[in-house]
């Protein structure tokens, strides 16, 4: 059926002519805003199109008069409407007056309903758009396409393309960045009976994320720090809002930020606060997508709190789709971690072999895309170091169109090598950049960061920068420095702020951004009395870039390693941490760093024995000893898998073997021998089993039988003839089969008799 025939078909003004006429004149480039005014206090004008004049800087008000089906002759309805067209009325909270006046209708309009309106209205510049005009108008800015959805609907997929578009513009870390996207891959994760972690399958794309979201329901969206998971969720977003069950009514996308959400929770009404404006949200299905869980700042245990009253509603309400996004499950220490296990878990994929290519060539120039650095980027190591995310390969991006020389080793080499490039080498050969200037911009940053960190808040107020960067300056009697300038300079040129005009407030484009600067200050500071707080969750990463930026760094990685702690979750903290920290030092004695893994994989095992005897209180022992192990043995392969940490690994199991034999050192060289399989590929436990079967636990022997059926689908003879051992030890015990039920299905705390 031909437009001009859909369009005549319409016999409902307000459901399906005004919907259209909202999509029309929203794709309009001459219109830069539309406001829908029909009702009670329309004042004549269904719609008011607003127009930019550039020529004289001014804005000019165009009014709608709708009516469905034909005029055919002077119409009261259409002269009433005429004539309140010209009353003055508020938009946006400013007074304007129309300035023309538009007819349109869905059929003819004859000559002489014409010419009587335009007698009658002579000083109102009015015209008229028939049913051929019209649909000429459809078919060239709509593609012919006639769509119903309400306008309600229509306004709140704009509003989020534009909220999108804005968050799009203030992450973007190189010009023109917003429309480099690559699809990642995207895994569904699950636990083996042990609770050790294995990924299912590759599930897809975007697409593929969508079905999995409204099969499970629950599912929780895992990347780390720069691995894309904002990226996903506003593609997501766009797609939903691109569906034609969204175009009918009966699907709605909400995209919102996970402070923002728990912010809400508390509200008993919360679920009526999201999606559109006058919407009954009944019975539509609802797709929840909640976006950056890891960077709410606020305790684990309330944030858990939030999540489990959020999930009284979500789960009561079939109609609920609910995705989160975080950082890997695995570096949380308790309360979290037990209320995920509800979820669906999916991680995005690594950025790797021809998808990283790909996404390479999108951010730099394919010619700068060398031999070489294929070569390079095929190393374990650097991959490894990058944790094959966007946000490293933006950067390296940005590196490789200046024709480096030498790829980065870590992050922190990564990040130092671009920022001195776009604060220094670059705009100063360009003739941009004083070396002054480059250094107010470098001291403005570190306490801008620095700021951020005090105040808990990444957006500051424009004035409070500004102020950051005269005290700096008039201090020092810097001279010739334009404080206005140089903000611009980092906003739109190094793109490394980003300045919110409508709120007036300064952020940097990118949270790694601020923990980089802060890292910085302490450096330059002359900082080294690293205290217990560097492992909160707010400071940790800034203390790997910390490490990162010293690189040849004994004494600190020694402290690190060996600082007392004064609580267990911090000691988890440092478990999770201290690999990347460790890598990040990759100029520090080798002696020194093999030492510091011991330290840490024995205060590891140490943890561990203590949840599992009852000693500690956290949240972990809610699970069975068995996955506390499984639970453990993740978090140590994710994030120990470094190539030269093998060798290091290697060694150390060297040195424990020496030493008494105890439950203790037994774990500490299983999570070593662990640690240098997952890199060399080699899981060899015929050593360790000869070496330590008379003191492992039954767990310890049970997590050899798992980990080997992961890797071999089997066992080898060394742990066959343990098995048959541990078999043959408990024949005589009427329990035993209760007793290995219980390591995998008991928690802990009810076997401890702990709260």
């Amino acid at each position: 059926m031909t437009v001009k025939k859909q369009l005549a078909k319409l016999d409902r003004e307000v459901e399906q002519l005004h919907p259209l006429l909202n999509r029309l004149f929203n794709a309009m480039p001459s219109v830069s805003k539309v406001h829908y005014t029909q009702g009670p206090n329309e004042m004549g004008a269904d719609f008011v199109l607003e127009r930019d004049d550039s020529d004289l800087s001014d804005k000019t008000y165009v009014g709608v008069v709708v009516k469905c089906g034909s005029i055919n002759q002077s119409n009261q309805e259409v002269d009433r409407q005429i004539e309140e067209c010209r009353v003055r009325r508020l938009l946006d909270g400013k007074e304007v007056y129309i300035n023309s006046i538009i007819v349109v209708c869905n059929g003819n309009i004859s000559k002489n309903a014409q010419e009587k309106i335009l007698e009658r209205h002579r000083s109102s510049n009015v015209r008229f758009i028939g049913l051929d005009s019209l649909s000429g108008l459809i078919d060239h800015h709509l593609s012919g396409s006639i769509d119903e959805m309400p306008i309600a609907l229509q306004e709140y997929s704009e509003a989020m393309r534009q909220e999108i578009e804005l968050s799009e513009k203030a992450g973007e870390l190189l010009p023109g960045l917003a429309g480099c996207f690559v699809e990642p891959d995207i895994s569904l994760l699950s636990e083996d009976k042990a609770g050790f972690l294995r990924k299912d399958q590759v599930i897809g794309g975007l697409s593929a994320l969508s079905r999995h979201l409204e099969r499970n329901r629950l599912c929780l969206f895992e990347a780390s720090m720069g691995g894309g998971k904002s990226k996903v969720l506003r593609s997501l977003a766009l797609a939903l809002i691109q569906d034609e069950r969204y175009s009918a009514g009966a699907l709605v996308p909400v995209l919102i930020g996970a402070a923002r959400f728990l912010e809400l929770i508390s509200d008993d009404e919360w679920l009526s606060e999201l999606g559109p404006a006058g919407v009954d949200l009944g019975e539509k299905q609802i797709f929840l997508l909640v976006d950056g869980l890891d960077e709410v700042d606020a305790e684990e245990g309330e944030i858990a709190g939030l999540i489990l009253e959020a999930l009284k509603e979500i789960e009561s309400n079939p109609n609920i789709h609910f995705l989160l996004s975080s950082r890997p499950v695995e570096k949380y220490s308790g309360s979290l971690n037990q209320v995920f296990r509800k979820f669906s878990r999916l991680e995005i994929e690594p950025l790797k072999g021809k998808k990283a290519i790909e996404f390479l060539t999108q951010v730099a120039d394919s010619s700068t895309i060398t031999d070489r650095v294929l070569k390079d980027l095929s190393s374990n190591n650097l991959v490894r170091a990058f944790d094959s995310t966007p946000i490293s390969y933006i950067l390296l991006g940005s590196l490789l169109k200046q024709q480096t020389k030498e790829l980065p080793a870590t992050i922190p080499d990564l990040f130092e090598r671009y920022f001195s490039l776009v604060l220094g080498k670059w705009e100063i050969e360009k003739g941009l950049l004083q070396q002054k200037e480059a250094e107010v911009m470098y001291q403005g940053l570190e306490r801008i960061a620095g700021r951020m960190f005090e105040s808990a808040s990444f957006q500051l107020a424009e004035s409070e920068v500004i102020d950051i960067f005269h005290q700096y300056v008039n201090e020092r009697d810097i001279p010739d420095i334009e404080i206005g300038v140089i903000l611009e300079k980092l906003c739109s040129r190094c793109l490394i702020l980003f300045r919110s005009v409508e709120n007036r407030t300064i952020s940097f484009r990118h949270r790694t951004f601020a923990e980089y600067f802060f890292a910085r200050s302490w450096v330059r500071s002359g900082k080294r009395d690293l205290d217990y707080s560097v492992f909160f969750h707010a400071n940790v990463t800034a203390a790997y870039f910390f490490v990162g930026l010293i690189k040849d760094c004994p004494d600190e990685v020694r402290a690190l390693s060996r600082m007392d702690l004064p609580e267990d979750v911090l000691r988890f903290s440092r478990l999770v941490h201290f690999g990347n920290m460790l890598q990040a030092a990759y100029t520090t004695p080798s002696a020194e760093r093999r030492e510091a893994l011991k330290t840490v994989m024995l205060d590891s095992a140490k943890l561990y024995w203590g949840i599992s005897s009852g000693e500690i209180e956290t949240p972990l022992a809610k699970l069975s000893k068995v996955h506390l192990l499984g639970f453990f043995r993740n978090v140590i392969v994710d994030c120990y898998s470094y190539g030269d940490f093998a060798k290091h690994a290697e060694f150390v199991i060297g040195e424990l073997v020496d030493e008494p034999k105890n439950k203790v050192t037994a774990l500490a060289v299983f999570f070593l021998i662990l640690i240098k399989s997952e890199v060399d590929g080699n899981l060899d436990f015929v050593e360790f089993i000869d070496e330590y079967e008379e003191v492992l636990p039954v767990e310890i022997k049970l997590g050899v039988s798992h980990e080997e059926q992961l890797r071999f689908k089997g066992l080898t003879k060394a742990a066959k003839k343990m098995a048959k051992n541990l078999r043959a030890g408990l024949r005589n015990n009427p329990n035993a089969r209760s007793f290995i039920r219980d390591l995998y299905d008991i928690p802990i705390k009810k076997i401890a008799g702990t709260p």
